[in-house]
C-alpha cells in the first residue's frame, strides 16, 4: 500500500514538472516577421450569393445547399486540389 501512494505521489510530481517546464512564458519570444503574405487556405473557389432562410454559419445557412445558389463560373477550379491552390498563389 506504501509503495502506491509513494507511486501515485511520484506520478503526480512528475505531471507538475512537466506542467511547469513546459509552459509558454518560459520559451523565448518569437522573431517578427518583417513582412507577411495572406495565403487562402482553399485555394481559388466559387462565390455564391448570401440568403436570408435558415441557421446563419459564417456565409452560409444550414438549411441551404450553397450549390444551388452559385454564382456562373468565372474559371474552371475546383476549391481544394491542387491545381486551384497553386492558381492562389499565381
Amino acid at each position: 500500500m506504501l509503495k502506491r501512494i509513494a507511486l501515485a505521489i511520484s506520478l503526480m510530481v512528475a505531471c507538475l514538472a512537466v506542467t511547469l517546464f513546459s509552459l509558454t512564458h518560459l520559451a523565448p519570444e518569437p522573431k517578427k516577421p518583417a513582412s507577411f503574405e495572406i495565403v487562402a487556405h482553399r485555394g481559388v473557389h466559387q462565390d455564391y450569393t448570401g440568403s436570408s432562410k435558415g441557421l446563419r454559419v459564417g456565409k452560409a445557412y444550414l438549411s441551404e445547399c450553397t450549390a444551388s445558389r452559385i454564382y456562373k463560373p468565372t474559371h474552371e477550379y475546383l476549391e481544394n486540389t491542387v491545381e486551384s491552390i497553386q492558381a492562389a498563389f499565381d
